[in-house]
């Protein structure tokens, strides 16, 4: 290994690549297998080589130094170490974290999905494949039983009220449960009994 000397922060910020080189490389007197590379493109970062208890060489990229202070890329580097003395091998630790941090992105993007269709998208869309086979009298009246309401009435002052299935799909649909519909039709017989009975007829 080249000769080594204690990294501080003016020869980290001072050490570049020389000419003619594609990278060059300060090893840490202070601690072990640590060092900062330097490329010919500018690039820089602290990076760990140390070997396994079989044998193989590792060499792992810590961070820039922009990100990570002296004193956490020697933390970094002592972890990185204790890992072969264990017997394990950290590039196989790096990678299986990568990979579940793969898996709960996915995850998280499916649920965002999920949650982002609404009981009135499902609503809608029922009832545009429903409508060749309904009248348009039918087709609007089930239209308006999911309609936000407040818009202004034709023949009257005031504004519409929201229909009788708004306050039951102005949600996740897939929050739409059992339970939640049982509460819907407990609390919507008690002011709009028929209309509530046809849209839950017509709902489920």
């Amino acid at each position: 290994m080249a000769e080594r000397e204690r990294l501080t922060a003016d020869r980290v910020a001072g050490f570049k690549c020389p000419e003619g080189k594609l990278q060059a490389f300060k090893w840490d007197l202070a601690q072990a297998g640590l060092a900062l590379r330097a490329t010919a493109k500018g690039a820089r970062a602290y990076v760990f080589q140390s070997r396994t208890t079989s044998g193989q060489s590792v060499r792992m990229t810590i961070g820039e130094p922009a990100s990570w202070s002296i004193r956490e890329a020697r933390a970094e580097a002592r972890r990185l170490q204790k890992l072969i003395d264990q017997g394990k091998d950290p590039r196989s630790e790096k990678a299986a974290l990568v990979a579940r941090h793969v898996a709960e992105r996915a995850a998280a993007k499916v649920e965002r999905q999920r949650m982002e269709v609404t009981g009135l998208d499902a609503w809608s869309a029922y009832c545009e494949e429903r409508r060749p086979s309904w009248s348009e009298l039918n087709h609007a009246d089930n239209i308006a039983y999911a309609s936000a309401g407040g818009v202004q009435r034709k023949r009257a002052k005031a504004m519409t009220k929201p229909g009788p299935l708004y306050a039951l799909l102005n949600r996740p649909l897939a929050l739409i449960d059992a339970e939640t519909v049982e509460k819907w039709v407990t609390r919507e017989m008690r002011t709009r009994c028929e209309a509530s009975r046809r849209c839950f007829l017509t709902w489920r």
